[in-house]
């Protein structure tokens, strides 16, 4: 929930990238890595979606696009972060936020599919 003025048109995303700097990992971060994300007063898991490197260690800098795994949040560039997952420990700001990114609905397929799906359906006839 926000609390705002409708001047500001406040929106919601799903993904921002932060400029990180890994504190302590025991081994490396990569893509699709989870942690919680301290920012402000939110704090959520999101995973990584995508990375300037091919993966990061203790001690390295970094771009990390980072999702939301529940709720969209409403975030302002500059805003530092803080990532945390059991002892890993990662510090950044974010420098970008991508609000075109729409998270697909649970169970939700495009036409294809359903049709795909309505062809490999067993025809079952009832008998008397």
């Amino acid at each position: 929930m926000l609390l705002a003025d409708k001047a500001l048109n406040p929106k919601a995303a799903w993904e921002f990238t932060a400029e990180v700097m890994i504190l302590h990992h025991a081994t490396m971060i990569q893509k699709n890595y989870q942690a919680v994300v301290h920012c402000g007063v939110i704090r959520q898991t999101a995973e990584v979606a995508e990375m300037d490197k091919e993966y990061l260690k203790t001690g390295d800098k970094g771009n990390i696009r980072f999702r939301f795994l529940y709720r969209p949040e409403c975030l302002h560039i500059g805003m530092p972060l803080l990532f945390l997952e059991g002892r890993t420990k990662g510090l950044g700001k974010i420098v970008a936020i991508n609000h075109e990114y729409k998270r697909p609905k649970p169970g939700v397929t495009s036409e294809e599919e359903l049709k795909e799906k309505e062809r490999k359906k067993p025809n079952k006839k009832k008998s008397l």
